[in-house]
């Protein structure tokens, strides 16, 4: 059986000039997306990204609280 990779992505907007990627999520999984291989999952945060909004705080799920000590310097 072969495996998929799936890869989520979450971000301080959806301006690609302007906005930062804040979280990433990635799962290993079997073609038939029954048996989890592996898992990643990771917030991201530099001291340069733009505060999030409420809008984006909503629909990510992860507060500006949440980012802050998770620098990827």
């Amino acid at each position: 059986m072969r495996k998929v990779l799936l890869l989520d992505i979450e971000s301080t907007g959806l301006d690609a000039k302007a906005d930062r990627i804040i979280e990433l999520g990635m799962m290993v999984t079997s073609s038939d997306f029954k048996v989890i291989h592996e898992e990643y999952n990771k917030l991201v945060w530099d001291d340069t990204y733009p505060t999030l909004t409420p809008e984006i705080e909503d629909l990510t799920g992860i507060t500006q609280e949440e980012l802050l000590g998770n620098s990827i310097k």
